[in-house]
């Protein structure tokens, strides 16, 4: 369908609405559910229109600032999907294809989360190389984590304007060899740094996977798939601990061979995913098809209203690092929600260094056998993920309630853990 507009002024403004209401509502769909079929995936830019009638037109805007190209007239086309069941829409895909996708991002967030924990064995030994304190040591990790707090600030901003892979991969290789630094460090200075900058690229996937698992699947569905993503975020810090200790009693490698591994396992995961994941975000997909448009058919009215997002550095304070804290501020439940999500976090990391002291210093244990406590963590994570796979259709706010009560039996085993842990 295809729409010649009339350039006067009080019509052209009420049109403007119109189309833009129009356009803004395109832009949701793929959050829609689709209908309950598979399809084999393929990609956007094969999908080319049948008609007209599945694009929708949109009225030029004469003080909009486009790059798309100079010649725009007045009968611009939004480019949208050939209808709910396009082939070419991630949430089409199907299900055995988004599967794949699922496990790809779910190995990229264990690789990062992997990196908080594996060289915490190894405190007292690199307290010793860089001649600092057992407290001080503890910052390898600290900083790493605190890059896992700034880094989403940056991450997310990107994977929204460009895609969920450029929001991940070039972080995951910065990660890789920010790895290979720590591995290589000298002094404390150069091992602390490299390790936040490791926690900051590291975040990528960690912020940005659930959000990408929201575009490939249906809500139904989702729940199943965020709780695959759940046990890699949780079991890299729960088994790091284990691979750490392997690497450090073995005199032929040592300390610096955590940070090398971790660095192997972030790059052949960057390398399948490089080769492997497609791009899931829907308005960059449509952007690249109304480029491809515009290029096979000569005709420049193809647009979709993504190519016009700019971020700015006043976009950047103004939205993506203000608005967080504003949230946090004035919404109470996601005050409620990221305080408690901060403390489940804290206890975690916590065992880094308490079963170390629990296990090897009280008890001597060796640095395999004191790892070992922290398989039960990831049990446990994967027993509780089989009750919410079970009732995963049952969408009640009482299920939700259940599960932080649950969480009062910390009120019980964090004392009881204290008052045992000195005895031999």
């Amino acid at each position: 369908m295809e729409i010649q507009w009339n350039t006067s002024s009080r019509d052209l403004e009420k049109v403007e609405r119109e189309s833009w209401r129009m356009s803004n509502t395109s832009l949701q769909y793929h959050y829609e559910e689709p209908a309950d079929f598979e399809t084999p995936p393929q990609s956007s830019w094969s999908s080319r229109p049948n008609s007209r009638s599945n694009i929708l037109p949109r009225p030029p805007r004469p003080q909009e600032k486009s790059s798309i190209s100079n010649e725009l007239q007045q009968d611009s086309i939004l480019v949208d999907w050939n209808g709910v069941d396009d082939p070419a829409k991630p949430l089409n895909w199907s299900t055995l294809y988004k599967s794949w996708i699922t496990f790809l991002m779910g190995m990229l967030a264990l690789s990062a989360s992997l990196g908080s924990s594996i060289i915490s064995p190894a405190a007292n030994t690199i307290a010793a190389y860089i001649d600092v304190g057992t407290e001080v040591s503890v910052l390898s990790v600290s900083l790493y984590i605190l890059g896992f707090a700034v880094g989403p600030l940056c991450w997310a901003p990107i994977s929204e304007l460009w895609g969920r892979r450029w929001g991940m991969l070039p972080a995951m290789f910065c990660l890789g060899v920010f790895s290979i630094g720590t591995a290589t460090s000298k002094n404390a200075t150069a091992l602390f740094l490299t390790r936040f900058f490791g926690g900051l690229f590291g975040s990528a996937p960690i912020s940005i996977v659930s959000a990408a698992l929201g575009d490939i699947w249906s809500p139904k569905a989702r729940g199943t798939a965020v709780t695959f993503y759940a046990v890699a975020v949780v079991g890299g810090p729960t088994l790091g601990p284990l691979v750490g200790s392997a690497l450090l009693v073995n005199s032929n490698m040592g300390w610096r061979w955590t940070e090398y591994l971790e660095a192997i396992w972030v790059f052949v995961t960057l390398m399948l995913n490089f080769f492997c994941l497609p791009e899931v975000y829907a308005p960059v997909l449509l952007k690249e098809k109304a480029v491809r448009l515009r290029r096979e058919t000569g005709n420049n009215a193809y647009f979709h209203p993504h190519e016009a997002i700019k971020i700015d550095a006043k976009t950047m304070i103004t939205q993506h690092l203000s608005r967080p804290i504003l949230m946090l501020v004035t919404e109470p439940i996601v005050t409620c929600v990221a305080f408690y999500a901060s403390f489940v976090y804290s206890l975690l990391y916590l065992t880094l260094e308490v079963f170390p002291i629990v296990f090897s210093e009280n008890r001597g244990w060796s640095p395999v056998d004191s790892a070992l406590p922290f398989l039960g963590l990831f049990i446990g994570v994967l027993l509780y993920l089989l009750r919410l796979i079970s009732a995963i259709n049952l969408v009640m706010p009482e299920l939700s309630m259940q599960q932080v009560d649950d969480q009062s039996l910390k009120l019980v085993s964090l004392p009881w853990h204290s008052e045992v842990s000195y005895s031999p």
